[in-house]
């Protein structure tokens, strides 16, 4: 049985090892970058290794450039102990002088995913309220500040034209808090002739007010749970993950849900129960995509945790329920609508020759029972398209459609299916059904 619902993984130290990363992509649909961390010379040898694996193994890779965004990072050299009741001084953090004038007496500080707590008293130090351990390059959170006015920084500016030079195929911004943010990345893409898909990471209290426009503006969303508890709090995270997968659906974008799926295997090479139900819920919910983080990026179990994210996604997603949360006075929609019914009834794969992506995305935001196989002629639309679920992309010249229909079929090893796309080619109208 094909696995629908996607996985995306981290790479890091724990993947520098080429037949390990081989394993670990035999077994996944997408490769994340992390800017944050490591040196451009780092992640160009990574990229290269995983394009040459990707030429090995025969199967499409989906590359994930991750920004920073404005972010705080702790500046030290080495680990350090704190105990409850310490006093800091902001600067020995590495702390940016421009935030520190920011923050007042009272405001929360949390450090190491929220393990360690603070808050700044008198002259703006942080008392230590947990004890803990603080390790180099870890984010630091002010929860509810405002830290920056502007979205794309200088530093952001030299990431976004290292993705562009090395060709990523899907950019994850992160920390946006409204559309024009999104809407600011495109002008800039635009400027130096890059056209990635954009993924908004759903992280801040401000873009879970804004979410809707964010997700019509955005070709994906992704929830990232770790910020989003920091910057809520923990107990909202289960409701803005639905709202997500819901509004992702609503409009055929797609959806991956991260942070903390697997965290146990970290260190242990087999995870804890909870896990088990968050990532089975995870995907009876509806998300296209899982990722993980830390558990391939530096964890002790890389492959262990893949596997087992495997193992969980094949044995759930059977009970996954087709259900529909686009408009449906809309014609296009409904005739994809048809277009799956059809092939339940009928037993049939489905095919969706496509330019833009447009009619299997919104084939799989119905979450069919079937397979969907999207052929494309556009690189761009075949790697984007590779990250949905259910949809199995293949790069391909369709046209001329109906001729190649024989062609098709033979290439797919099937002897009938339903082809559903739109007409005339390169439109984004899903407008035709044909059995054949």
């Amino acid at each position: 049985m094909m696995r629908k619902t996607k996985i995306l993984i981290t790479i890091g130290p724990s993947l520098e090892n080429y037949e390990t990363l081989k394993k670990a992509l035999e077994m996944v649909e997408g490769v994340r970058f992390n800017i944050s961390h490591s040196s451009y010379r780092w992640h160009k040898k990574m990229l290269k290794m995983v394009r040459e694996i990707e030429k090995e193994i025969k199967k499409p890779i989906t590359v994930v450039g991750d920004t920073r965004g404005f972010e705080i990072r702790v500046k030290i050299k080495k680990p350090i102990i704190v105990k409850r009741g310490h006093l800091i001084n902001p600067h020995e953090l590495g702390i940016p002088t421009s935030v520190i004038k920011k923050i007042k007496i009272g405001q929360n500080v949390l450090m190491e995913e929220g393990k360690v707590k603070g808050v700044i008293v008198k002259n703006k130090k942080i008392k230590v309220l947990c004890d803990g351990i603080l390790h180099p390059n870890k984010k630091l959170v002010f929860p509810g500040l405002a830290l920056s006015k502007k979205f794309i920084n200088e530093q952001d500016k030299k990431d976004f034209k290292f993705f562009a030079k090395n060709d990523f195929d899907v950019i994850a911004l992160s920390f946006v808090k409204t559309k024009r943010d999104v809407e600011e990345v495109k002008r800039f893409f635009e400027k130096i002739n890059y056209n990635p898909k954009i993924v908004s990471k759903i992280e801040h209290k401000t873009a879970v007010k804004n979410l809707e426009d964010i997700v019509k503006v955005s070709d994906g969303i992704m929830v990232a749970r770790g910020d989003l508890a920091l910057e809520t709090s923990f107990e909202h995270v289960p409701i803005i993950q639905q709202k997500c997968t819901m509004l992702a659906r609503k409009y055929n974008r797609l959806v991956i849900v991260a942070t903390q799926m697997l965290e146990s295997m970290k260190t242990s090479p087999y995870p804890s129960r909870a896990e088990v139900n968050d990532i089975a819920n995870t995907v009876l919910q509806g998300a296209d995509c899982l990722m993980l983080s830390d558990e391939t990026a530096v964890g002790e179990y890389p492959l262990e945790a893949i596997t087992a994210m495997v193992k969980i996604i094949k044995k759930v997603e059977r009970l996954i329920e087709s259900k529909c949360y686009l408009n449906l006075k809309d014609r296009k929609n409904l005739l994809a609508k048809a277009a799956i019914e059809l092939g339940k009834k009928l037993k049939l794969p489905i095919v969706a020759p496509t330019m833009h992506g447009t009619t299997p995305s919104k084939l799989s935001s119905m979450r069919p029972s079937k397979v969907i196989y999207a052929l494309t002629p556009v690189q761009k639309t075949y790697k984007f398209l590779n990250l949905y679920f259910g949809v199995f992309p293949i790069l391909y010249n369709y046209e001329p459609l109906v001729e190649k229909r024989d062609q098709i079929k033979k290439l797919l090893k099937v002897e009938k299916c339903i082809f559903v796309f739109g007409y005339p080619p390169g439109n984004k109208d899903t407008n035709v059904i044909m059995i054949g």
